[in-house]
């Protein structure tokens, strides 16, 4: 308990100084994000933002679990012999893959991606005037994936309830990839700025940004 109380203690005075935070992990686990959330709070808190805690966390989480599942795509098509490259290998692999993200085994799957180097990290940059968020993963990049998530964005953007992603596609009746346009709603909903959320592709490293100015004097 008392090493739990000075290691919270540290990361408070060190938010305090303006420090940056970072996360480094493999897998999107119950301890990854209970430590994502708690860096959040603390973060926000010592700006007085504490209401922006939840919308802030949720969509840093939903940048994480995109990235897990890009890196856990890569592993599953790596491990069945799967050309992730091929549209038509991929696209016929989606209900198989789904299945195998249903029953993995969190901790055998982790230290497959440690042994494959398939990373997660998050880095929080923060001020008085703001913050910024990113979310790095290294799976490889697959061009017909990077131009279906431009046209997702394009169209998430504009969308003004749910029903309009329902809308634009209306083969996921489940809303299995609804997260990330679900997000750019809380953040518009919220009076943020949902176009301050970019993601990009850099060095073999993909990075998804979000940005949290706390006045007009944001930098």
């Amino acid at each position: 308990m008392d090493q739990e109380f000075k290691r919270w203690t540290r990361l408070l005075r060190a938010i305090e100084a303006g420090t940056k935070i970072e996360l480094d992990g493999y897998i999107l686990n119950d301890s990854f994000r209970s430590n994502l959330e708690k860096f959040v709070k603390l973060c926000l808190e010592n700006y007085n933002k504490n209401d922006l805690a939840p919308v802030v966390y949720s969509v840093i989480q939903e940048m994480l679990l995109r990235a897990t599942v890009s890196n856990l795509r890569e592993y599953f098509c790596q491990e069945n012999g799967i050309d992730f490259f091929d549209q038509n290998s991929f696209d016929s692999s989606e209900e198989q893959f789904r299945k195998f993200l249903n029953t993995l085994d969190l901790k055998a799957v982790r230290d497959s991606l440690k042994s494959k180097d398939l990373f997660l990290k998050v880095i929080i940059r923060h001020n008085h005037t703001g913050l910024a968020a990113e979310v790095f993963n290294n799976s490889k990049s697959i061009p017909f994936i990077e131009e279906r998530l431009r046209k997702y964005l394009a169209s998430a953007m504009e969308y003004k309830n749910l029903m309009d992603y329902y809308n634009s596609y209306p083969e996921d009746k489940e809303g299995k990839n609804l997260g990330l346009a679900f997000s750019i709603l809380m953040l518009r909903e919220t009076g943020l700025k949902p176009e301050l959320l970019r993601i990009s592709s850099r060095n073999d490293v993909h990075i998804s940004r979000l940005e949290i100015p706390f006045g007009e004097e944001y930098k």
